[in-house]
C-alpha cells in the first residue's frame, strides 16, 4: 500500500551491494547515433548513445529475442491522484549488430488507463521466435485513505497483452489475469500486490507467468503463483498458488524464470531474512521449492544476478554474497540434476543492477563471461571492474584485464551509485558492455574483441607471501608488505618472501638497504604484463625508556600523625601500549617510608600508579618509590630482569589540635522563615567531633545538634551572641571555641492579592489568578481605580496592560516580602451583535397550489439561533403570519432549527402572505421583546382548480393471437381521490379484459385491429372525466415448423430439436445438397456456416422456424469414398509452413494404399522434435518413421516451430 498526499541491518549492504544505480535517460528519437566513438586500450572501443535531461531513465523491463535483439521497456512518469507515478511505458528494440536503438510502441496507446486515478505499476516482457512481444504489466488504482486523509494506490489488475514486432500492430486485447477493487476507505480489506512478474514459453506458444502476490496488510500473506495462458494466452489458469510462509520482516522476490533441456520451467526466487538470503529453485508443478543456496544460517547475503542455459540445457546462475563479498556459479549439473555450488572469487561481487537480462551471458559456442567487481568491505568501495569468462568444455574460470580505463570510469560511477551496467555478445567472439549513468546523464557502450578483456594463457599470478611479514590479497595490482622489523636489510627482506609461483619476477630497484618505509617491491607475473606493485611499511626504532623521567609526589607534603597521604608515581612512558619490538618503559611496582613499618604497593587506575600511606608518629619521614623496567616482545611487556630505579619524598608528620572554623560566619535569619541549615566545622583532631553551646543563647526556634548542625525557624526577631566548644575525642589537647552572632529579622507579609466591585476576580490561592467581566472599552486608569489592593503595601506592575484594556492583559501584584507575586489575566467582555432586519426571509414549500393543497410557511429571522451571550446582544424571530386569503392567518412553531407553519388553502386565486418578525435583546440571563420593534416580510402563492387528464404518452401495444398479452396501465394525471377506469366505446380485442385500476390483460385469440375509448373517473373532483381514444392490432401466431425432406437423401423425422441427413454421396458440393434439400414450409431459413464447400460428415444444416426461436440441427454423414484403383500410387511433394510457403530440407510422400487410405511419410534433413500437448519437447530420430492416414484431399503441413499438422485423420481427430 502506497499512501502519499498525492514507499534496512545486515540487510544495508544488501540494499548498499543490489546498487538500484537508477541511470536517468530518454530515447528522444525514434533513432539514436552515436555522439562519439572513443578508442580506449587495444581494440576496446567505446561510445555514447546520448546524454541530458531528455532520457527516460532504466529501463524497467528487458527482454532478448533469438537473434540477439532487446527491448526495453521505459517508464513514464507523470502527476497522478495524490502524487506522482508511472503513466505509460515507452518500448524501444536495441539491435546489437548494428548498435542501434528504435522505438516502438507506447503501451497506453493500446489499454487506455485515464492516467490519473488509474496507471501502472510493474511490467514484464517477454518475445517469442514469431515476433510477438508478451507483456505482463500492473495496473494501479487509487482509493481515499479516510484514515489520514491521502490518497494511496493499490493493484488493481494484472494483465496481458500481445504486440506484433513484425506488423507493429497488438495482436487482441489486454486479459486480465488477477483482478481486485477496493473503494475508498477500505485499506484494511485484505488485498494483494503483484510483484516480480516473469514469463516463459513453451514449444506450443503457451505462455506461463510467475509472480509473488503478498499481501498489502501483512507480508507474512505472500505466495508464489504461477499462471498458465491457452488459446493464444487468451485463457489462463492456476497452475500453483505456493505460500511462502514467511516470518515477520522476511520479503520474498522472484530473480529470474528457467527453462532446461527437457523445457521443465524454474522459479528462482529469494527470501530476505533478518541474518541474511536463502536461494530457492521452484521447478514445475512448483510443489516443492529446492534450496540451492543456504545464507540466513551463514550470515551470508546470496543474491542471484545472472541466468543461462547452456546448449545442454543446464541451468547456470550467477550468485554473489552481497554482506561478505565473494561470487560465484550455482548449476543443476550435478547427478540427477541436483544443484551444485562453484565458488570463484573470495572476495568481488556481482553487484551491478542489470535488469532482467542479468550480469551473466553466454555465446553460441557455450562460453560464459560475466561482469564482476573488486570491493573493499572495510570502505565499501569498488575497486575494479572487470570480466570473469570461463571457455565451452572448461571448469576454470579466467579473471579479465583490470586496466581498461572505459571499465575503470564505470567504476568510479559506480561508487556514486550513479551506473546501470549489463553485459551482451553482439557477435560470435565479441564482447560489450553497456552502461546508463545518470552522473552525466548519458547512456553509452564499451564493446572489443574477448581477448581484449582478458590476459593471454600465460599465468597472470603476480603474488607474494611470508611468514615472517604481513602480506596483503586484496586482489589488486596495489598491495602492502606491513610489520618489517626495523634495520631489515634487503637481502633479509627478500629471503623472507614467498613467490605465489615460480616463473614470478622481483624488480627490486625500488628497496633501501636497509628497507625503509614506503619502499616498493614490483612483482611481475609470468604474462609479462601483469604487475603487483607491494609498498613496504618498517616498525620503526624501538624508543628507550629514561629514568630521570622517572617521577613522586604527594597529595600533600605535612599531615598531623593519624592523617593519610596519597602517594603519586610516575614511570616513563608508562603508558605505552606496545607498538614496536624492544620498545621500553618504567612502571612504579612498590614503595617504603623511614617511618617504621611502612610499605605498600602501587595500584593502576585510570592511567595514574597510587598508593595511600595513613601515618601514626609525628616526625620527618622519607618515602621512596620503585620502579620496574619493562620491554615490548610484540605481543607484551616483559620485566628486564635488573633494571630498576627509585625516587625519593619527604613527608613531615605534626602533632594533632583541633580549630574551630570562623571563615564563613552564620548567617542572619527571618521570623518565620526556616533558617539556612547551617554547620559548624573544625580542623585538626583524629577522633569524632561534638559540638555545644558553652556560653550564651541560640536565637529562638533555633537548635545546634551534637554534630554541629544549626537549624530549625527563628520565632522572635532580634539579636543573639553565643559561644560553640568542639571537642575531639581523638585528642588529649584543649578543645576550641568561638563567639558567633545571628540577627533574626521581622517577618514580611506575602499577601499579594486585590478585589473589586465592578469586576470578578478569582480568589484560587495561586500564582495565577483572573480578573473577568470587564466592560469593553474600559482605559488602564478606570480599571486600576476600580481595583482594591489586599494590603496597602502592595505594588502593581501595569507594564502588560493596554491603554485601553483588552483580554489577555495581565496585571501583577508583589507582595511585602518582594517574592510572592500573584499574576491576574483579565478577560474583557465582547461588544455587543445587533440584528439586521434585511436578513430577515421566508419561503413556502411550494409558490403553486391546487385548491384543497397544504403548503408550509417556513421563516428566518436574522440570529434567530443565537443563545445570548452578551448583554445588548439582538435577534429577530418569526411571530405570526396573514393571507389576503379571507381568514387565514395563524403563528409559527418552532422545531429546534427552523420557524415553520402550515396553510390549508381553499379558493382559488393570487394571495399575499405577510410574516411579522419580533425584535428581542439578551438581558444577560434571557431573551426580552424590544417593544415597538418589529418588521415583515412578504410572498406571494397562486392557488389553482382541480382536473384530470388521462396520460397517451405511452400507448398500448400490439399482440399475437395465443401470446399473453404484455400488461399495460393506464394512468391519469390531476385530482385528489380514487381513479377508476372503464372502456366507454368501442372494443377491446377478444380475449383482453380491462380492471377498475386501469390493468389492460390477457390472451388475444383473434387477430386484427380493436378501437375503444377509456374515460377515467376521480371521486374527488367535481370536474368532468377525461377520456382518449386508443388502438390495438392483433397479429396471427407465427408457424413453429422447422423441418426438411429430401427425394435424394435419407432425413430423419424424430420431431426433436437434434435430426440427421445421410446417404449423401461422396464428394457432394454445398450448392448441390442444398438444391436437393426441400422446405417443410416456405418462410423457414437455413444456416448454411457449417457446411464445408464440399459436404463431409459432421457438417451440420441449422434450420429456423418463422417464429424466430424453434430451430432443428440437422448433422449430415456422407458415404464412404469409392475404392481406388487397387494398385498403390505414390507422390512426392514439398511440405508448407502455415503461410503456404515450402519448408526447406523437408519431403513429404503420400502413397494412396489398396483401401483408400493415404499415408504420408516426412523426412527432413534437419532433427525434427515432437511437442506433446503438455509442453514437452523431445526430439526425433527419424522422422521417416512417423506417419498419417487420411481420408480426404487435404494438406500435410509443417508450421516454423516444427509441428506437423494433419487435419481430417482417419479417425476423425484433428492435430
Amino acid at each position: 500500500m502506497d499512501c502519499t498526499k498525492s514507499t534496512v541491518s545486515g540487510q544495508q549492504k544488501i540494499a548498499f551491494f543490489t546498487l538500484i544505480r537508477v541511470f536517468l535517460f530518454m530515447v528522444s528519437a525514434i533513432l539514436l547515433t552515436f555522439v562519439y566513438y572513443n578508442p580506449v586500450k587495444a581494440s576496446v572501443t567505446s561510445g555514447i548513445y546520448g546524454s541530458g535531461s531528455s532520457y527516460y531513465g532504466s529501463p524497467m523491463a528487458i527482454t532478448k529475442a533469438p537473434n540477439g535483439d532487446m527491448y526495453c521497456a521505459f517508464a513514464v512518469q507523470g502527476s497522478v491522484k495524490g502524487g506522482s507515478g508511472t503513466i505509460d511505458y515507452k518500448i524501444y528494440k536495441y539491435v546489437p549488430s548494428t548498435n542501434i536503438w528504435t522505438s516502438i510502441v507506447n503501451l497506453n496507446s493500446k489499454i487506455e488507463l485515464n492516467q490519473d486515478s488509474n496507471y501502472y505499476d510493474g511490467i514484464s516482457m517477454l518475445i517469442d521466435s514469431s515476433g510477438i512481444l508478451n507483456i505482463a504489466v500492473v495496473e494501479n488504482g487509487t482509493v481515499f485513505n479516510t484514515d489520514n486523509g491521502l490518497y494511496c494506490k493499490y493493484n488493481k489488475e494484472l494483465c496481458f497483452g500481445k504486440y506484433n514486432i513484425n506488423s507493429g500492430t497488438w495482436d487482441g486485447s489486454f486479459s486480465a489475469i488477477e483482478t481486485q477493487a477496493l473503494s475508498d476507505g477500505s485499506l484494511s480489506v485484505t488485498h494483494y500486490q503483484y510483484e516480480y512478474a516473469k514469463m516463459q514459453i513453451n514449444a506450443s506458444g503457451d505462455i506461463t507467468l510467475a509472480y509473488i502476490k503478498r499481501n498489502s496488510n501483512n507480508s507474512s500473506d505472500s505466495y508464489i503463483v504461477a499462471k498458465s495462458g491457452t488459446n493464444s494466452n487468451s485463457t489462463w489458469s492456476q497452475v500453483k498458488e505456493l505460500p511462502l510462509n514467511l516470518s515477520s520482516g522476511e520479503s520474498a522476490s522472484i530473480k529470474y524464470f528457467v527453462s532446461d533441456a527437457s523445457g521443465k520451467f524454474s522459479i528462482i526466487y529469494t527470501i530476505t531474512r533478518s541474518n541474511g538470503n536463502d536461494v530457492y529453485a521452484l521447478a514445475y508443478p512448483y510443489d516443492n521449492p529446492t534450496q540451492i543456496l543456504e545464507g540466513s544460517t551463514k550470515g551470508c547475503g546470496y543474491d542471484i544476478y545472472g541466468a543461462v542455459t547452456n546448449s545442454a540445457g543446464n541451468i547456470y546462475l550467477a550468485y554473489t554474497d552481497s554482506l561478505n563479498g565473494g561470487n560465484g556459479i550455482v548449476s543443476n549439473t550435478g547427478d540427477d540434476g541436483a544443484w551444485v555450488t562453484s565458488p570463484i572469487e573470495a572476495k568481488d561481487i556481482l553487484s551491478c543492477n542489470c535488469g532482467d537480462l542479468g550480469d551473466l551471458v553466454i555465446d553460441a559456442n557455450d562460453n560464459m563471461y560475466f561482469i564482476s567487481e573488486v570491493y573493499d568491505p572495510d570502505s565499501w568501495q569498488i575497486n575494479g571492474l572487470y570480466f570473469y569468462g570461463m571457455k565451452a568444455g572448461s571448469s576454470k574460470w579466467t579473471k579479465g584485464k583490470m586496466d581498461i580505463d572505459s571499465l575503470n570510469y564505470l567504476k568510479d560511477a559506480a561508487n556514486q551509485y550513479s551506473v546501470t551496467i549489463y553485459p551482451i555478445i553482439p557477435q560470435t567472439d565479441k564482447l560489450m558492455v553497456h552502461y546508463f549513468d545518470n552522473t552525466s546523464l548519458s547512456y553509452g557502450f564499451i564493446t572489443g574483441d574477448v581477448n581484449d578483456f582478458f590476459p593471454s594463457s600465460s599465468s597472470n599470478v603476480a603474488t607474494v607471501t611470508s611468514d615472517s611479514y604481513t602480506v596483503s590479497a586484496g586482489g589488486t595490482a596495489d598491495e602492502s608488505i606491513t610489520n618489517v622489523p626495523y634495520g631489515t636489510t634487503k637481502a633479509d627482506f627478500i629471503a623472507a618472501l614467498t613467490k605465489g609461483e615460480s616463473h614470478e619476477s622481483f624488480d627490486e630497484a625500488s628497496l633501501h638497504d636497509p628497507v625503509v618505509s614506503g619502499d616498493k617491491l614490483v612483482v611481475t607475473a609470468e604474462d609479462g604484463t601483469t604487475k603487483v606493485t607491494y609498498t613496504v611499511t618498517v616498525n620503526p626504532k624501538p624508543i628507550a625508556a629514561n629514568a630521570s623521567n622517572n617521577t613522586i609526589s604527594l597529595d600533600g607534603d605535612s599531615i598531623a600523625a593519624g592523617g593519610t597521604v596519597i602517594i603519586t608515581a610516575g614511570g616513563d612512558r608508562q603508558e605505552e601500549a606496545g607498538s614496536v619490538v624492544g620498545d621500553e618503559r618504567y612502571i612504579p611496582s612498590t614503595w617504603t617510608s623511614t617511618e617504621s613499618g611502612k610499605s605498600g604497593n602501587f595500584e593502576l587506575s585510570d592511567d595514574i600508579y597510587t598508593s595511600s600511606y595513613q601515618s601514626d608518629t609525628p616526625g620527618s619521614y622519607t618515602i621512596t618509590a620503585n620502579y620496574k623496567k619493562q620491554k615490548w616482545n610484540g605481543s607484551a611487556w616483559e620485566d628486564i630482569a635488573g633494571a630498576v630505579d627509585s625516587k625519593d619524598v619527604t613527608l613531615t608528620v605534626s602533632e594533632v589540635t583541633v580549630t574551630i572554623g570562623t571563615d564563613d560566619l552564620p548567617p542572619a535569619g527571618t521570623v518565620g522563615v526556616p533558617y539556612t541549615q547551617y554547620t559548624f566545622t573544625a580542623a585538626g583532631g583524629t577522633g569524632n567531633k561534638t559540638y555545644i553551646v558553652t556560653a550564651g543563647n541560640l536565637p529562638a526556634g533555633l537548635n545546634l545538634s551534637e554534630d554541629g548542625v544549626l537549624s530549625g525557624t527563628p520565632t522572635e526577631a532580634g539579636t543573639k551572641t553565643f559561644t560553640v566548644t568542639v571537642n575531639d575525642d581523638g585528642v588529649c589537647e584543649p578543645s576550641d571555641s568561638y563567639e558567633f552572632t545571628i540577627t533574626v529579622s521581622p517577618a514580611k507579609s506575602t499577601v499579594a492579592i486585590v478585589t473589586s466591585t465592578s469586576y470578578t476576580v478569582s480568589a484560587g490561592d495561586t500564582g495565577d489568578e483572573t480578573i473577568t467581566n470587564v466592560p469593553n472599552g474600559t482605559t488602564k486608569a478606570e480599571f486600576i481605580a476600580a481595583i482594591a489592593k489586599g494590603e496597602s503595601h502592595e505594588s502593581f506592575d501595569e507594564a502588560l496592560l493596554h491603554d485601553t484594556i483588552v483580554s489577555g492583559d495581565k496585571l501583577v501584584v508583589m507582595a511585602e516580602d518582594g517574592t510572592t507575586k500573584v499574576t491576574y489575566t483579565i478577560t474583557v467582555n465582547p461588544a455587543p451583535t445587533a440584528a439586521n432586519a434585511s436578513n430577515n426571509t421566508v419561503d413556502l414549500s411550494t409558490s403553486s397550489i391546487t385548491a384543497g393543497g397544504t403548503i408550509t410557511i417556513t421563516a428566518s429571522g436574522d440570529r434567530q439561533e443565537v443563545a445570548g451571550s452578551i448583554v445588548g446582544d439582538e435577534r429577530y424571530i418569526p411571530n405570526t403570519w396573514t393571507s389576503t386569503e379571507l381568514g387565514k392567518g395563524g403563528s409559527f412553531s418552532f422545531n429546534g432549527t427552523s420557524y415553520n407553519a402550515n396553510y390549508v388553502t381553499g379558493t382559488v386565486g393570487s394571495y399575499t402572505i405577510i410574516v411579522t418578525y419580533k425584535k428581542q435583546s439578551w438581558n444577560g440571563s434571557s431573551w426580552v421583546d424590544s417593544l415597538g420593534i418589529s418588521d415583515s416580510k412578504n410572498i406571494t402563492l397562486t392557488v389553482s382548480g382541480v382536473t384530470v387528464t388521462i396520460g397517451i404518452d405511452d400507448l398500448p401495444p400490439a399482440g399475437t393471437v395465443g401470446v399473453p398479452y404484455t400488461q399495460y396501465t393506464f394512468t391519469a394525471a390531476g385530482g385528489t381521490g380514487n381513479k377508476t377506469y372503464i372502456v366507454t366505446a368501442g372494443n377491446l380485442p377478444a380475449g383482453l379484459n380491462l380492471s377498475e385500476d386501469g390493468v389492460l390483460s390477457g390472451t388475444p385469440t383473434e387477430a386484427g385491429t380493436k378501437t375503444f375509448t377509456v374515460t377515467v373517473n376521480d371521486d374527488g373532483v367535481c370536474e368532468p372525466s377525461d377520456s382518449y381514444e386508443f388502438t390495438i392490432t392483433v397479429s396471427p401466431a407465427k408457424s413453429t415448423v422447422a423441418i426438411v425432406t429430401s427425394t435424394s437423401y435419407t432425413v430423419s423425422a424424430g420431431d426433436t430439436g437434434d435430426e440427421t441427413i445421410t446417404n449423401v454421396p461422396n464428394g457432394t458440393t454445398k450448392a448441390e445438397f442444398i438444391a436437393a434439400i426441400a422446405k417443410g414450409e416456405s418462410h423457414e431459413s437455413f444456416d448454411e456456416a457449417l457446411l464445408h464447400d464440399t459436404v463431409v460428415s459432421g457438417d451440420k444444416l441449422v434450420v429456423t422456424a418463422e417464429d424466430g426461436t424453434t430451430k432443428v440441427t440437422y448433422t449430415v454423414t456422407v458415404n464412404a469414398i469409392v475404392p481406388p484403383d487397387p494398385t498403390p500410387v505414390e507422390t512426392t511433394g514439398s511440405v508448407v509452413d502455415d503461410s503456404g510457403k515450402p519448408v526447406q530440407g523437408i519431403k513429404a510422400q503420400v502413397t494412396t494404399e489398396t483401401d483408400g487410405t493415404k499415408t504420408v511419410a516426412v523426412k527432413s534433413q534437419d532433427a525434427i522434435v515432437l511437442r506433446t500437448p503438455d509442453g514437452t519437447v523431445s526430439p526425433l530420430a527419424d522422422i521417416s518413421g512417423l506417419s498419417f492416414s487420411t481420408t480426404g484431399n487435404t494438406n500435410v503441413t509443417l508450421s516454423s516451430d516444427g509441428t506437423i499438422k494433419v487435419k481430417d485423420l482417419a479417425n476423425g481427430t484433428q492435430s
